[in-house]
C-alpha cells in the first residue's frame, strides 16, 4: 500500500503526460481528475474484496494490516507492505513477503525458512544496482478542493490502511486550481 495524496498525485502526472496520446481527443483536466479518482475507488474495493476471499473471511477489515509473519495458514495467505519499507528496504520487504508467505518452505537452497533463495537476493541486488540514482517524478503539490474531494472518495482507503487524511489541512493550501495537462 502508498500513502493515498501520493498514489494520487502521481496517477495525475502519469495522466497528464500519457492520456492526450492514447486518447482520439485531449482529456479535459476535469476529466481525468475524474477517472484518476474513480480508478482509485475501483482499486480498492478490488483489493478488499480479493483479499477477503483470500483470508476467507467476511471482511478483509477483520484482518487489518499488520506488518509481521503471521503464524496460522489464514493470515500466511496475504502480505501487506507499504510502499516506504519497499523503497527504503527492499530487501528486508523481500524478507518479509517470503517469510510470511513460507515460500522457502522445504526448499534447501534457503538458509532459513524466513529468507529467500540466494539466486533471488542476487538477482534483486542487481537490479537494485541498476537503479543507481533513481529520481522519482516529481509531483504537483494538491490545492483545497483537490485534497477535500480526494479525502472525501478515497476515505476507504486512507482508513483501510491507517493514512492521515490531517497531512493535507484545508487552511494551509493554496486556493489555486490543479492544472496538469
Amino acid at each position: 500500500h502508498r500513502d493515498p495524496y501520493v498514489i494520487f498525485r502521481s496517477g495525475l502526472n502519469m495522466a497528464s503526460k500519457y492520456y492526450g496520446y492514447a486518447a482520439l481527443s485531449t482529456p479535459s483536466s476535469e476529466d481525468v481528475f475524474e477517472y484518476v479518482l474513480r480508478q482509485g475507488e475501483v482499486l480498492v474495493r478490488a483489493y478488499i474484496r480479493d483479499a477477503s476471499r483470500i483470508l476467507g473471511r467476511s471482511s478483509w477489515i477483520d484482518k487489518f494490516v499488520t506488518n509481521s509473519p503471521g503464524t496460522d495458514a489464514v493470515s500466511r495467505r496475504l502480505v501487506e507492505i507499504a510502499f516506504t519499507d519497499l523503497d527504503e528496504k527492499p530487501l528486508e520487504a523481500l524478507t518479509l513477503i517470503y517469510g510470511t508467505l513460507r515460500l522457502c518452505e522445504g526448499d534447501e537452497r534457503c538458509a532459513s525458512v524466513g529468507s529467500f533463495p540466494p539466486v533471488v537476493e542476487r538477482a534483486v541486488s542487481r537490479y537494485l544496482d541498476q537503479l543507481g540514482a533513481f529520481k522519482k517524478n516529481a509531483l504537483a503539490e494538491l490545492d483545497a478542493d483537490a485534497a477535500g474531494v480526494l479525502k472525501k472518495r478515497w476515505r476507504q482507503l486512507f482508513s483501510a490502511f491507517g493514512y492521515d487524511t490531517r497531512r493535507y489541512r484545508l487552511e494551509d493550501l493554496a486556493p489555486q486550481r490543479l492544472v496538469f495537462l
